[in-house]
């Protein structure tokens, strides 16, 4: 039988994971509450979360993804540009 031995590391590693864990519960619980929608439709009752979703793909796509594709495009010769789109399809 293995003894497992209780370290300053190991506790630290599991309070960290603690924290995750609890952090992300916490994001969830918190997101709940604001993806409530006034007149819910029963054709679609994930209206309000695909709301929230949308939202925050529609900020993080201005505030970033869209300046750093264009800042690629200029930056980037053409012949850099087919050799990495050749390399992922």
């Amino acid at each position: 039988m293995k003894v497992q031995t209780l370290s300053l590391r190991s506790l630290e590693r599991n309070r960290g994971s603690r924290v995750g864990v609890w952090a992300l519960a916490a994001m969830v619980v918190l997101l709940q509450g604001c993806a409530t929608v006034p007149n819910p439709d029963r054709r679609d009752p994930m209206e309000s979360l695909n709301r929230s979703i949308f939202s925050f793909n529609d900020a993080l796509d201005r505030a970033v993804v869209k300046p750093v594709a264009t800042a690629y495009q200029s930056a980037t010769p053409y012949w850099v540009r087919t050799g990495v789109g050749n390399f992922f399809q």
